[in-house]
């Protein structure tokens, strides 16, 4: 008698291995090119302000000139270190700068000044400059367009000398070298954050070939979006705008009770000492010629210490802070450029026009 047979179990086969494979190909596949649109789009459409590293890339290469190294070949690192191109216009993605014959972003002015003309001298960084905005949208040349509405016989020219990144002693180098050019008759600091932490320290760990200064801790986020940027890199960007900037910013003003402390960052403690020094020393220059010189605050985060060294120091001291309920409102370029867009400005305009009225600035013609 033939003794039963198992039943055979069937073979597995190699087709249905090969379709889940061609399936897993094609889901990946999938997803490549979804985020290559993904990139795509938010590099055309500059979602989340993507492109601003990228624009202020271009403005330091095509705007600036550097001015640290004297003929001699000697640096001088209490100078302007750069300035912008002399009569040179450059087309950003949202916006167009165009420098005067001074290399300042405003109208040709008359030199010397003739009779009847009110000059008024700003100085800052890249707010009073109004990055990311025509000019004519600044609150500067707004403000200029209010005054020379007035029932006055003179003529008001508001001389916009901002430059990208500029610190306090910067402004006061680029102050020596406007004051007896422009002859301006007041003169006005846009003090921000910036003016304490020193352009100069970048400046000496180029020329000195000095390691910078050490990351911040980074975790598992930072790592993965890093690697992401390798073949997606403006959308590492917006992920790094949305989620990783955000969270070390908001850590960071936790850490620090809302506010910019000086003597809590290397960098401030350093930086603050020199403003205090330019700030002195630019009001005095202004001093030796009768002119009025009044620091408008525009800092974020706050710094608290600014004010009461003003009074200390008898300098004319006015807020253009925003409000927190400013803040709430769509007052910037995109998520990853902070800058005042065209509501921003108008805004400021209006916190000008006010301080500016407490000043008594302009004084009434004669």
């Amino acid at each position: 008698m033939t003794a039963p047979t198992a039943p055979s179990t069937p073979a597995r086969r190699p087709g249905r291995v090969v379709r889940i494979l061609v399936r897993l190909a094609i889901l990946a596949a999938a997803m490549l090119v979804a985020l290559w649109a993904v990139e795509v789009t938010i590099r055309e459409l500059d979602l989340f302000g993507v492109r601003y590293p990228a624009e202020t890339q271009r403005y330091r290469g095509e705007l600036l000139d550097v001015t640290w190294q004297r003929p001699d070949g000697s640096f001088d690192l209490d100078g302007t270190l750069v300035r912008h191109k002399r009569s040179t216009t450059v087309e950003f993605l949202h916006s167009t700068a165009t420098t005067n014959a001074l290399g300042l972003r405003s109208p040709e002015i008359e030199l010397p000044k003739p009779d009847g003309v009110y000059r008024i001298l700003v100085l800052g960084d890249s707010v009073a400059f109004g990055w990311g905005v025509d000019d004519e949208v600044t609150f500067l040349r707004r403000w200029e367009a209010e005054l020379n509405q007035r029932d006055d016989p003179r003529r008001f020219e508001v001389v916009n000398a901002g430059h990208l990144m500029y610190d306090s002693v910067q402004e006061r180098a680029i102050l020596d070298e406007l004051l007896p050019v422009v002859d301006p008759d007041a003169v006005l600091l846009v003090y921000v954050v910036n003016d304490i932490e020193p352009s100069r320290d970048i400046v000496e760990v180029l020329l000195q070939q000095r390691e910078p200064p050490p990351l911040p801790e980074r975790d598992w986020i930072d790592s993965a979006v890093d690697g992401l940027g390798g073949w997606y890199p403006h959308l590492a960007d917006a992920l790094r705008t949305i989620v990783v900037r955000n969270r070390n910013y908001d850590s960071i003003l936790a850490e620090h009770g809302g506010e910019y402390r000086p003597e809590e960052q290397e960098s401030g403690r350093r930086g603050w000492e020199r403003s205090k020094v330019a700030l002195v020393a630019m009001r005095d220059a202004c001093r030796s010629r009768g002119l009025p010189f009044v620091l408008l605050d525009h800092a974020y985060p706050p710094i608290r210490v600014l004010q009461p060294f003003c009074e200390a120091e008898g300098i004319p001291y006015q807020s253009l802070v925003f409000s927190d309920e400013e803040l709430g409102m769509p007052i910037y370029n995109s998520r990853m450029d902070p800058h005042a867009n065209a509501l921003g400005h108008e805004i400021l305009l209006g916190k000008l026009r006010k301080a500016m009225e407490a000043e008594g600035l302009p004084p009434p013609g004669r």
